[in-house]
């Protein structure tokens, strides 16, 4: 469902895509919403298992209305500091179904993760499946950064490639 890339390999997708004649309408959601204190971080308080990345559960969330248009891809980057080897960040979607009569919440996480290198600001992240994006249902799903233990967070953030040539 994920594949991990390195920082080049997602500067090298930046640069090669336009080259390539893909015509892409990128949109980013931010997943913290809250004012960064003078550092320009949110420090957020330790968790032993991934938790909502900010005190407010809204504060970290970004809601999309599906279905959307095609997308060529779709990335989750965070920049965050870890203190600890535990300290990671995950993205996690809900949504709200109603089935006979009864609103039921659906919830899905990927994979947690983390710099490997300890007390130094670092971009992380991962590809969701464009499939995975297609499939949704109609109405709103709700994306939350989650984070594990004490990380430092500087920016969090969904990036979506609306795929500008499909139907065509």
């Amino acid at each position: 469902m994920t594949t991990r890339l390195s920082l080049l390999a997602c500067l090298a997708l930046a640069l090669v895509a336009p080259v390539a004649g893909a015509p892409f309408d990128l949109y980013e959601y931010a997943l913290i919403a809250q004012q960064p204190d003078g550092a320009k971080a949110v420090r957020c308080p330790a968790s032993v298992d991934f938790a909502a990345g900010c005190s407010a559960f809204s504060a970290s969330t970004a809601g999309v209305v599906f279905p959307t248009r095609p997308v060529a891809w779709v990335q989750f980057m965070a920049t965050v500091t870890a203190h600890h080897v535990e300290d990671a960040v995950r993205l996690r979607a809900f949504r709200y179904v109603l089935a006979d009569g009864d609103w039921t919440t659906v919830s899905e996480a990927w994979v947690g993760t983390a710099p490997t290198l300890l007390d130094a600001p670092r971009t992380v992240g991962y590809y969701l499946d464009p499939a995975w994006w297609a499939e949704q249902p109609a109405g709103e799903t709700i994306f939350v950064l989650e984070m594990r233990g004490s990380p430092t967070v500087y920016g969090a953030k969904l990036r979506v490639a609306f795929d500008l040539g499909a139907g065509r």
